[in-house]
């Protein structure tokens, strides 16, 4: 696409200038703000000198020659600048050729990353939703595009199997349980009342009867958690694969914490000054890399943010040597974006994601 937007520009250049249009080595790129087109040329400048006129007289002499049909708009900015903005019709018509033979997708980079791309990610504690079909879309439409252009893609899944969250997912399930076998454990107030729950608890009575009841709370809520976790992650599977989305990874959150790399993500940042204390909590200097607040870390209590893990697991991702880690979220998570981007930065691999 960039290609024919470069000829076009040649083209209609060369109507007034003499030249060597290419030899200018104009650029064409993809602006930072998707309000000001998907290309736009410095063209107009650079042949200022030339023809000894303002770049915006030249921009609209460009324009004036410029074959227009597959554009849907095209509108001169900053003195001379040249917006384009790419026909819908022409996008559609770019996709339909990839449709009938692949290689027409794009040209292999000559500069190949080894590039993870974390989407989905949905909770273990109930089944997808529309919105994750979303996420499972349009990440995995990303990793095949990246991987066509040449680079190496690995896809990961983060499964969310810590916390406060899986604990409420446990004591749901024995509630349940205990319902279907006459015991009178308490259904949690945040639990979780979906029909799958009761499903789960089903299996748990087909697989041990009444036993759970007899055993140690902890116990009993440990295999409720480990037989319910397993349940709602074989269901995640199945639906992500009848969909086409597979997985090179699925990373458990848990596994941060018995490898102590949360801690030690914790020490790290503590050591290059990037952490505080104050009102008995663990705070993230966020605000030294433009979040709009410091982050808590480690709450009053003792308890572990999920930000804090968070952290742990991108520094993780680029210690297995990824050149460029992304993430794609619900929108759920536009708040999180910045605070995300600091934590990047303050473990030392701004520009990364």
């Amino acid at each position: 696409m960039k290609e024919v937007v470069r000829k076009k520009i040649s083209e209609a250049a060369g109507k007034i200038y003499d030249g060597e249009i290419d030899s200018l080595n104009y650029t064409v790129e993809i602006p930072k703000k998707s309000e000001n087109g998907d290309f736009a040329t410095n063209v107009a400048f650079l042949l200022a000198k030339e023809l000894r006129k303002a770049p915006a007289k030249i921009a609209e002499d460009i324009l004036s020659h410029l074959d227009e049909s597959f554009f849907h708009k095209v509108e001169i900015a900053g003195g001379g600048f040249i917006n384009f903005f790419i026909s819908y019709k022409q996008f559609h018509n770019f996709l339909l050729n990839i449709l009938e033979n692949e290689d027409n997708l794009t040209e292999k980079t000559k500069n190949p990353l080894k590039i993870q791309v974390e989407f989905v990610s949905a909770n273990p504690t109930g089944p997808l939703h529309v919105g994750h079909g979303r996420g499972a879309s349009y990440g995995d439409s990303l990793a095949r595009i990246l991987s066509a252009a040449g680079h190496e893609v690995y896809r990961e899944y983060y499964v969310n199997d810590a916390g406060n969250q899986m604990n409420n997912l446990a004591k749901s399930i024995y509630a349940r349980y205990s319902d279907l076998t006459g015991g009178d454990y308490p259904f949690p107030e945040d639990g979780y009342r979906g029909e799958y729950i009761i499903e789960i608890a089903e299996r748990l009575k087909s697989e041990f009867g009444g036993s759970l009841l007899s055993k140690d709370e902890d116990d009993a809520l440990s295999i409720c958690l480990d037989q319910g976790k397993s349940f709602i992650l074989n269901e995640i599977k199945d639906d992500l694969r009848d969909f086409n989305v597979e997985f090179d990874n699925w990373f458990s959150e848990q596994s941060l914490y018995d490898e102590g790399k949360v801690e030690d993500t914790l020490n790290f940042l503590k050591g290059k000054d990037k952490i505080y204390e104050a009102d008995s909590a663990l705070w993230f200097k966020s605000t030294e890399y433009n979040d709009d607040k410091d982050r808590v870390l480690r709450k009053s209590d003792g308890e572990l943010t999920y930000f804090a893990s968070d952290i742990a697991y991108h520094r993780d991702k680029f210690e297995r040597g990824f050149d460029k880690v992304i993430d794609v979220w619900g929108a759920d998570h536009h708040g999180y974006v910045d605070r995300m981007k600091a934590a990047v930065n303050a473990i030392g691999r701004g520009g990364k994601t």
